[in-house]
C-alpha cells in the first residue's frame, strides 16, 4: 500500500475550527461565531492556523490522515491498540483463557490480534508475569509513548493535531525499548491492520 496520498484532500474529520475548541479552550459554538462574524474570521482563522502548528501538508501519508481522521476516543483506542503491539510477548505469554478476557476487558477487544500482528518489533521487558491490570496500564504507557515518538517525525502541524487529544507521555526512561522504530510500527500497522479493514 502506497505510503502517501498526494492528491487527496486534508480529512474532513479533525477540521482545523474543531482543533480551535479543543486547543484554544472555548466553545464550539464561539467558535462558529468567531468564524462566521466578517470582521473576526481572517484573524480568527490566522490565529487558529498559528496555534496549531500552521497548515497541513498538501500531501498526507496513510497514517497521517487515518490518525487525524479520529476523533479521542477513537484515538485512545488507537493508543491501547498500538500498545498492544508493543506488549506482544507480555501478551502472547498468558495462557489462562480468563487472563486473556480479563486483559480485554480492561483494553481492547483486538488485544490478541494486534499482539499477533506481526513478530515484536519494540521489545517491552519485565512484563511477563504480570497481573492483567499491570499489564493494561503497561498497554495504555507504551501505546502513548510510540504515538509520541511517532508525532515527533510529523511535521508540527500534525503532531500538534494529535498530540492534543493525547495524554501525556510517561518519562522514555521507564521503558527498556528503543522507539527509533515508532514511525515504521505506527505506519505499517494503521496502513495494514486499520486501512484495509
Amino acid at each position: 500500500m502506497s505510503q502517501s496520498a498526494p492528491d487527496a484532500p486534508a480529512p474532513q474529520l479533525i477540521s482545523d475550527l474543531t482543533f480551535a475548541s479543543h486547543v484554544l479552550g472555548i466553545s464550539e459554538q464561539m467558535v462558529q461565531d468567531l468564524d462566521s462574524c466578517i470582521y473576526t474570521k481572517e484573524l480568527f482563522r490566522t490565529c487558529v492556523v498559528e496555534q496549531l502548528g500552521g497548515k497541513l501538508p498538501s500531501s498526507l501519508t496513510v497514517a497521517q490522515r487515518y490518525i487525524l481522521a479520529q476523533q479521542a476516543e477513537e484515538l485512545s483506542v488507537l493508543v491501547l491498540r498500538i500498545g498492544c503491539v508493543v506488549q506482544a510477548r507480555a501478551i502472547l505469554a498468558l495462557v489462562n483463557g480468563d487472563m486473556v478476557r480479563h486483559l480485554a476487558q480492561l483494553t481492547t477487544p483486538h488485544l490478541m490480534q494486534d499482539a499477533a500482528w506481526k513478530p515484536p518489533v519494540l521489545v517491552a521487558a519485565g512484563m511477563s508475569q504480570a497481573s492483567p491490570e499491570a499489564l493494561a496500564e503497561a498497554i495504555q504507557k507504551s501505546g502513548c509513548v510510540v504515538l509520541h515518538a511517532w508525532c515527533e517525525a510529523q511535521p508540527a502541524s500534525v503532531a500538534l493535531r494529535v498530540r492534543s487529544f493525547l495524554s501525556a507521555p510517561p518519562p522514555p526512561a521507564t521503558f527498556a525499548y528503543g522507539l527509533e522504530n515508532a514511525v515504521h510500527v505506527v505506519d505499517a500497522f494503521v496502513a495494514e491492520r486499520l486501512c484495509d479493514n
